[in-house]
């Protein structure tokens, strides 16, 4: 009998899907294992909430512009013929350049206000190594994306494995040796560096150096819409670290991050997914192909993802305790009420929605969110304190939803039950939220 055919399994990883969620994964656990290595290492707690904070700081400058343009390479560059090709790629960089430097002329302009809102400090955490990181992340950011528009999948896997255990050793060996920050921030600014010159290599070698202002009104035209929705979208998250920043401890704000961070498996397979079926979908007519194959691969994660959430939010009260150490145990429970977003990020109609360009509907949903964001989480605040931000997180994104399936039926036909299995979703999803509240109960 044969258990394990090559070929198969060499077909499989030339799959874009699997590719990009290989990608992300180790990008996860690379986190997962630095922010173990921190707690370990010869850092406290609060030099941990410092760097944290650079993280975040630098995140939140970026993070929706960034976003959009690769949305924006990935669901256009097949679209066009090869030199245009060629000729666009150079051009979507060029707007990576363009924002890089927006944002840092903004920053040294406005340093002492940004600083206060986003990490109540009156300065920046080593300005000039902050200034760098901005501009090396958003064309570094781009080497997997490039590989994958020219169908190099191979290259996404080696390019993986060696840029984040790149990474990995220079952010976490010198904490070992040392409690200075400046130094595994040193090693971030640096893990950067490279990626953005490998960036530039490939793009230089893949595309044509002609300015298109063409292409260039398009990029920025058809980005803008998603530019607004990602910044909405986004800043649901950062604004939980903001309200943190301003009223709690460095200490409590490395407790808040540690827990803050949803299922691994759940955003880098879904957000995975979701990016691999936008350029099948532009190039669909009939729509029932595509949402048939969402279905089929979401019942398979439903199997995994749920399953695997319910197991953790048991064990994680006891894992945090003991992976990182008693005093963050409180993140765990964060972390728990975090996986219910499992619920939300399973279903996909903005998959269509964005292949379809309909940017200006993610726009309105996304500011439906953020604005029922923010009311749920001073709501909430009050009686559940830092917990009230992560329930306030997932009931708005469960209603960003409601909204994107209205649209994306009221466009397209495609509905709730073409895009999942909804009994067996319905199931799940009761038994993962009593679970949570379970072992809170245990657990507190």
């Amino acid at each position: 009998m044969v258990f394990f055919n090559n070929k198969n399994f060499k077909a499989k990883l030339q799959k874009p899907v699997l590719a990009l969620q290989t990608i992300q994964i180790i990008r996860y656990v690379t986190l997962i294992i630095i922010s173990i290595a921190f707690v370990k290492s010869k850092l406290n707690t609060e030099k941990i909430g410092i760097y944290e904070k650079f993280f975040f700081f630098a995140s939140a400058l970026i993070f929706f512009w960034l976003n959009a343009l690769i949305q924006n390479l990935i669901s256009s560059y097949n679209t066009l013929k090869n030199e245009e090709k060629k000729i666009f790629l150079f051009n979507n960089y060029l707007c990576h350049l363009f924002f890089s430097f927006l944002i840092l002329l903004v920053i040294i302009l406005f340093e002492s206000p940004l600083s206060k809102l986003f990490i109540n400090s009156e300065n920046l955490p080593y300005p000039l190594l902050f200034y760098l990181y901005l501009i090396f992340v958003p064309v570094g950011s781009l080497t997997e994306y490039i590989y994958l528009i020219l169908n190099k999948i191979k290259y996404i896997y080696r390019y993986c494995f060696l840029s984040y255990l790149v990474q990995l050793f220079c952010i976490t060996i010198p904490t070992f040796f040392s409690d200075n920050l400046v130094f595994p921030v040193i090693g971030l600014v640096f893990a950067y560096f490279l990626r953005f010159t490998w960036a530039n290599l490939l793009i230089f070698k893949n595309c044509i150096y002609k300015f298109s202002f063409k292409h260039i009104k398009k990029i920025l035209l058809s980005s803008s819409p998603l530019m607004l929705s990602f910044f909405i979208a986004g800043y649901i998250n950062y604004i939980d670290g903001i309200f943190i920043s301003q009223y709690f401890s460095n200490e409590i704000f490395a407790i808040f991050r540690y827990g803050a961070r949803e299922m691994p498996l759940t955003t880098l397979l879904l957000a995975s997914l979701s990016n691999a079926m936008i350029p099948v979908i532009s190039n669909s007519y009939n729509l029932n192909t595509p949402a048939k194959s969402i279905k089929y691969r979401t019942i398979h994660y439903m199997n995994v993802l749920f399953p695997l959430s319910i197991i953790i939010a048991i064990i994680s009260p006891i894992a945090f305790k003991y992976i990182y150490s008693p005093q963050f145990t409180e993140s765990a429970f964060i972390f728990n009420i975090l996986l219910c977003l499992l619920i939300p990020r399973l279903v996909l109609p903005q998959t269509f929605l964005i292949a379809k360009q309909k940017n200006n509907i993610i726009l309105l949903c996304s500011f439906a969110e953020l604005t029922s964001k923010v009311i749920l989480a001073w709501l909430l605040i009050d009686n559940y304190g830092i917990a009230g931000l992560a329930i306030s997180s997932v009931l708005a994104a469960i209603t960003e939803k409601i909204l994107l399936l209205y649209f994306s039926n009221k466009y397209f036909r495609i509905n709730l039950k073409n895009i999942i299995e909804i009994k067996r979703f319905s199931i799940y999803s009761i038994l993962l939220i009593s679970t949570v509240i379970i072992s809170y109960l245990i657990f507190k």
